[in-house]
């Protein structure tokens, strides 16, 4: 929670943070609390970090609200984690994006007309994505949702199938 909500309060902080930058950020903390005497357990270092990131937060909610937002696009797409790795994104992490969008958007058509029927599954989509962007949005995160969505998809593109299909030819005509 505090690695990735830390940079609220500077200028560039809709960016996923990358593990280098979150152990510098993480070290700065720890140096600004000289209570912490390197003999603290796992448990009494989460309710440091937790509680930091949380003041950081109640202090500029509008600029958090922004980064749940922005974190929609690491989480659903990648957008970000690798130049956060000191990498470039390539023409296969492009391909993939552009998958994500496709079945994003099939999904989300797939809702129309049978909302009352899956909703559970677009809940459990929404529940999932909207807990992952308070605190860390990355795609490796929604995969295990990724069969509701492309389910979602699926739907779409069976009904558009059926649209497009010819008619059935009637067997009144045969010899």
């Amino acid at each position: 929670l505090y690695r990735h909500n830390y940079m609220i309060g500077v200028d560039e902080r809709l960016r996923f943070v990358g593990v280098d930058e979150g152990e510098q950020a993480i070290r700065a903390l720890i140096a600004r609390h000289p209570e912490l005497r390197g003999s603290e357990n796992e448990a009494q270092m989460d309710a440091v970090y937790r509680a930091e990131a949380l003041r950081v937060i109640a202090s500029n909610l509008g600029e958090y609200l922004e980064i749940f937002a922005y974190r929609f696009l690491p989480l659903w797409f990648n957008v970000g984690i690798m130049e956060a790795g000191g990498a470039t994104t390539g023409p296969l992490e492009i391909l993939m994006m552009l998958q994500q969008l496709a079945i994003l958007l099939l999904a989300v058509r797939g809702l129309r007309g049978v909302w009352p029927r899956v909703w559970p599954m677009a809940a459990a989509l929404i529940v999932v994505s909207l807990s992952y962007m308070a605190v860390n949005g990355q795609m490796r995160f929604i995969i295990p949702m990724m069969p509701l969505a492309v389910s979602l998809a699926a739907a779409t593109l069976l009904r558009l199938a059926q649209k497009l299909a010819p008619a059935p030819l009637s067997n009144s005509a045969s010899p």
